[in-house]
């Protein structure tokens, strides 16, 4: 039986505005913590500091709710009864009686897990500014935006959450596509009784206003409403540029600049975004820093169980694999170059990027009323935030793993212009005209990662296994009984004998719309031969259709793979 209540610590950071360059962490000056209360109920049944751990700490100033989410826990243990996490955010004196407080915490039976606050120095926007002479914009032929547009120029009621740095809301572009929150009005009062005033277009946690642009800084909402333009700019009002879906609304959430960047702000803001209705965020900045952050994390698992398909920048280091690819939660998205679609030269790539845009001199909205193209991830993603919208402005009644399935199984190859990324670039390059048109194929298992090719072996004692997935599954899938099988055909080396073991799998993540590989642990493997099956009929996508065990592009068959165990 779950105990009543367990507790748990999560921390809150800082981020200064700097140079531009990765974020770097920090250690230091925290006076706030967060916590995670564990329960067995959804909603939080007593008060904070009445729990025994927390009567005891005086020193606690304030203790604030922040928000609650089912534990992603339950989806790996299928036998443990269901709980939640309750947070909330203390506030302490200064430091030195916050870090006395983590030890004791620490010290505590109670307490689960414990990560410390951070402060993030540095500029993590993606994106790199190009030459100002750029007046067109041929990511539209490449993505075939105009056959799209014939059938959905998007529709208002579909909301993309933009988290970024400010926007210029009267920009004669984009001065139609804001979310309305017709639950405000402009009296001074918090009428929906969200906590906020006035939140009638979106938002500002950076500062805690309602102000998302302020004109006097040159550089404010630069970035954001540049990304806001390649989603939603207005198309066909005779005037500037076009967005990719722009009839759809943007919700503007500014969370970074003008204030502290804190887990806490972030967590806020994509807490804000699921809440108002969106359904789609897109996030263009660097969070490789953030890996181990539970707020951050929190956040994120947040908006996800509550249905919201999230993107974000791959980042702009020619890197292999960034750190951002653990967040199971999110969407990665590489930059391609205007032409054969070969990847943009700053972009990251890795096993865990998602898809691909075009990412090179994207020309969009700046403020003052202007354009001017950028070039970076953060131009990709927003690129992506906008082909979900027209595939959900043409299909309301899909539900994010099928938006997701359908964008990422209708993209381009990019093979050939990029024979030395195989795999790294997710399933391709966005194309809106078949996202709109074209049935996608069955999801598939591409490979087991590791084994030792061409002769299929592991070493003994190997713990392990990891599948590499193409397509989008549905959910629920991967923790289901016999969705995945590991049997040893025994003494005799024959499989369907008397002497086969059948080896026990346990799946040690939640999958997620950004899962591309399920690692599985099991007890060590002695020598011999072994045979992993996935069930073609429990392992479907979205849609119900079953895997394509054998990759002949018919949907139906298990996948089957034969390897040795060496001594």
């Amino acid at each position: 039986m779950v105990p009543y209540f367990s507790y748990a610590i999560l921390f809150l950071g800082f981020i200064h505005n700097g140079a531009q360059q990765d974020p770097v962490q920090r250690l230091e000056g925290f006076t706030k913590i967060t916590v995670a209360v564990e329960s067995v109920h959804d909603r939080a049944q007593t008060g904070l500091l009445s729990l025994p751990s927390f009567r005891a700490m005086q020193e606690i100033q304030t203790a604030e709710p922040l928000f609650s989410y089912r534990n992603p826990q339950n989806e790996i243990s299928r036998s443990r009864i269901p709980t939640y996490l309750h947070l909330y955010t203390l506030t302490f004196e200064n430091e030195e009686v916050a870090k006395n407080s983590l030890e004791n915490l620490r010290a505590s039976s109670e307490v689960k897990w414990a990560s410390p606050i951070y402060t993030y120095v540095g500029d993590p926007r993606d994106f790199t500014p190009n030459d100002p002479d750029f007046s067109k914009q041929p990511h539209h032929k490449i993505m075939e935006s105009e056959a799209a547009w014939d059938i959905t120029m998007g529709r208002a009621e579909i909301i993309v959450a933009v988290t970024d740095d400010g926007f210029e809301v009267p920009h004669p572009d984009l001065s139609k596509i804001w979310h309305a929150n017709t639950n405000e009005e402009a009296n001074g009062m918090d009428d929906d009784g969200n906590g906020l005033v006035d939140d009638i277009t979106g938002w500002n946690f950076a500062e805690g206003t309602n102000k998302v642009y302020n004109p006097s800084k040159p550089t404010d909402g630069a970035h954001g409403t540049h990304v806001s333009g390649i989603v939603s700019a207005q198309i066909h009002n005779r005037v500037g540029v076009c967005g990719l879906a722009g009839n759809a609304s943007v919700l503007p959430i500014k969370f970074y600049g003008g204030g502290s960047w804190t887990s806490e702000v972030i967590a806020k803001s994509y807490q804000y975004a699921a809440d108002q209705g969106a359904r789609i965020i897109t996030t263009s900045y660097n969070v490789d820093g953030f890996v181990g952050d539970e707020v951050f994390k929190a956040g994120l698992e947040y908006a996800h169980q509550k249905g919201v398909l999230h993107f974000n920048s791959a980042g702009n280091n020619s890197q292999l694999n960034p750190a951002r690819q653990k967040f199971e939660q999110l969407l990665l998205v590489c930059s391609t170059e205007n032409s054969k679609d070969k990847i943009s030269y700053f972009s990251n790539y890795g096993w865990g990027i998602d898809v691909c845009a075009p990412g090179s001199d994207i020309l969009s909205t700046v403020p003052a009323k202007k354009y001017e193209p950028y070039s970076g991830t953060s131009m990709a993603t927003p690129q992506a935030a906008g082909l979900a919208a027209l595939i959900w402005s043409n299909h309301p009644e899909w539900n994010s793993a099928q938006v997701a399935a359908q964008l990422l199984g209708t993209a381009d190859a990019t093979i050939e212009a990029n024979p030395t990324k195989g795999g790294l670039m997710g399933s391709g390059r966005i194309n809106a005209r078949k996202a709109l048109q074209e049935k996608i194929a069955p999801p598939r298992i591409r490979s087991i990662v590791g084994l030792n090719l061409p002769f299929e072996y592991f070493n003994e004692g190997v713990s392990s296994i990891e599948l590499q997935l193409d397509g989008v599954f549905a959910l629920d899938v991967w923790s289901q009984p016999n969705a995945v099988e590991l049997t040893g055909a025994g003494a005799d080396q024959k499989f369907g004998t008397a002497d086969d073991v059948v080896v026990n799998l346990q799946t040690t993540i939640a999958y997620r719309l950004g899962t591309n590989r399920v690692p599985f642990s099991m007890e060590p493997l002695k020598a011999g031969l072994y045979r992993l099956r996935g069930n073609a009929s429990i392992l479907v996508d979205p849609f119900g259709e079953k895997l394509d065990g054998n990759q002949d592009g018919v949907a139906g068959d298990d996948f089957t793979s034969v390897f040795e165990v060496k001594g």
